[in-house]
């Protein structure tokens, strides 16, 4: 047995799921998500400025060399 997550994405799915349920196909277990923590990294979107990520990105590629 797996386990999985999956993100609803239409309301429709919601019977469908409680369908396959009923017939003790699946399990549904719910887990709870923190909603702040979840969209925490919003706030760090585009925190860095295009030079900045470039700087990164040489960076990288030098560590990337040196394992070559």
């Amino acid at each position: 047995m797996c386990t999985i997550t999956i993100e609803l994405v239409n309301e429709k799915a919601i019977q469908l799921i409680k369908e396959l349920e009923s017939l003790k196909l699946i399990r549904v277990t719910e887990e709870l998500v923190d909603e702040e923590n979840k969209r925490n990294w919003q706030r760090y979107k585009g925190a860095m400025s295009k030079e900045d990520i470039k700087s990164v990105e040489k960076q990288l590629s030098k560590l990337r060399s040196a394992w070559d």
